[in-house]
């Protein structure tokens, strides 16, 4: 209960609530523990996030690097310091996400964050229909600040996909 306790918020939870607490986490273990390994596939909440993890690999991937590479090259004439400030996006949004989740709980910041992560990227490829905007300063520029805003959201999404991660096997596979 002292453990409860400490990780409850706020840290003076009553003892009926940390009682109920233990309870549940107790059903979830033993919930947990007879389920099999396919019936996990079946019930696909490992499916399911591998398709949310797929999206931080999205962020990194071929085509959303090339998109952002041809933008800075039109707009800038140079593709030497993008690199750098998306990488501070990503990791400030990371470190965002940290405090994030102690106020607001992971759940909805990650939701959130994947769903402006989806919009930013459908708005980068929808940029891309007609094969002028490629020349266009116009919009490469808004693809310039469309990739630098998906980095910074990628990163708020990114370090909740790992703890969900841990979630979604059962307790007899897991070590």
């Amino acid at each position: 209960l002292n453990c409860l306790r400490q990780l409850q918020r706020p840290e003076y939870a009553a003892p009926q609530t940390l009682q109920v607490l233990l309870h549940q986490l107790k059903t979830y273990v033993v919930e947990t523990e007879t389920v099999e390994w396919h019936d996990t596939l079946v019930q696909s909440p490992l499916l399911r996030l591998m398709l949310y993890r797929s999206m931080v690999a999205f962020g990194f991937s071929l085509p959303m690097n090339e998109a952002m590479k041809v933008a800075n090259l039109v707009v800038l004439r140079d593709y030497e310091w993008q690199p750098i400030v998306f990488v501070i996006l990503r990791v400030g949004g990371t470190f965002s996400s940290l405090y994030m989740f102690d106020v607001t709980g992971r759940k909805l910041v990650s939701l959130v964050a994947l769903l402006i992560t989806a919009v930013l990227s459908i708005a980068i490829g929808g940029e891309y229909v007609d094969e002028l905007s490629v020349v266009s300063e116009y919009h490469m520029s808004v693809i310039c600040v469309l990739s630098q805003l998906f980095q910074f959201f990628a990163g708020l999404y990114a370090p909740s996909s790992s703890v969900y991660l841990s979630e979604a096997f059962p307790m007899s596979l897991k070590p």
